[in-house]
């Protein structure tokens, strides 16, 4: 099975970790496409472009895209252009579903994968089963925060996560929208009836660095999500439902039920929690679904896990006020 990185950095080397987790024994061969930092070390061959990769390998069986957000859409065109049947794209994925549809009708893609790694974790699909059948009654409240201090690494102003000098960078579109394609996930892709946001600069490199904005949908439910790089590493995801809190840090999920728990003086007093540990991280198990359709040869619907609908929303955000 030939493999092509597209965009071989530091990502792309975790999929190819899970890669060899998931094809194990199977003979596979693994290639990189470098735009820059040509000077790299690699075990894997790597090349310019897509047409001198194919003079070596002469196919590919799938592609991971795994490029700057500006490029997702050039390098699946590309790709989807060569002949290649299986494709994963990394959010944001900007504009992905726009090239399916025009390339639909001739294309010989067989798959395509929108690599909103979350939306496979077995405790996010939990709750979104919780949420549609309502075992713990209605949720009434939804927070998630995704933190971290890129910001003050000493290598932060040459990453390209961070530079606003090309569009769709910045962590609006790099961080932010994995706690979106979260929140769509869990509602049935519902589009909220209002929101307010903001987009903060705190670290010393005046970087935008912090987003934050707090949603509105018709059911009643306030979704509250912030993702930052000028803070200290922490992940927070907590549902409050009518009868449990569920929280989950993607290392260990705690269920308090139920609701009415009392003390020997009939006073409320918080519900026992349950905990329970995650088997495996959310990137293996999105990896893990994309190569069971392309090592089976199988032709699906393409899962574009809300990407457009994402870029809606983060288009919003950027259209508001940025605060210093």
């Amino acid at each position: 099975m030939n493999i092509l990185y597209y965009g071989y950095g530091k990502h792309s080397q975790l999929i190819s970790r899970c890669v060899h987790r998931v094809l194990k024994e199977r003979n596979i061969n693994e290639y990189g496409i470098v735009r820059c930092n040509w000077d790299r070390q690699s075990s894997l061959p790597l090349f310019r472009s897509l047409q001198d990769a194919l003079k070596s390998a002469g196919w590919f069986d799938c592609a991971f895209i795994a490029t700057p957000s500006n490029s997702h859409r050039a390098a699946f065109a590309d790709c989807a252009a060569n002949g290649i049947k299986y494709i994963y794209v990394e959010k944001p994925a900007v504009g992905i579903e726009d090239e399916w549809y025009r390339i639909s009708a001739s294309t010989t893609v067989n798959y395509l994968q929108v690599g909103y790694q979350f939306v496979y974790d077995q405790f996010i699909l939990d709750l979104k089963k919780a949420f549609d059948s309502e075992m713990y009654g209605k949720m009434i409240a939804f927070n998630m925060n995704l933190c971290h201090g890129l910001a003050f690494k000493k290598e932060a102003a040459k990453c390209w996560r961070l530079s606003l000098e090309e569009e769709m960078n910045g962590v609006v579109y790099t961080q932010f929208s994995h706690l979106l394609s979260i929140l769509l996930f869990v509602v049935n892709g519902r589009m909220p009836v209002g929101s307010i946001s903001s987009i903060q600069r705190n670290s010393i490199e005046t970087l935008e660095d912090t987003c934050s904005s707090a949603y509105l949908f018709d059911s009643g439910l306030v979704a509250s999500l912030t993702s930052s790089w000028a803070s200290p590493a922490h992940t927070s995801i907590k549902a409050i439902f009518n009868d449990a809190i569920w929280e989950y840090d993607l290392f260990n999920l705690s269920v308090a039920s139920p609701r009415d728990t009392f003390d020997e003086k009939g006073r409320f007093k918080a519900p026992t929690a349950k905990i329970e540990e995650a088997k495996e991280m959310a990137l293996f198990l999105s990896v893990k679904s994309f190569l069971e359709t392309a090592y089976g040869k199988k032709r699906r619907m393409p899962e574009f896990n809300y990407s457009s609908k994402i870029v809606r929303l983060i288009k919003d955000i950027r259209n508001q006020k940025i605060i210093d």
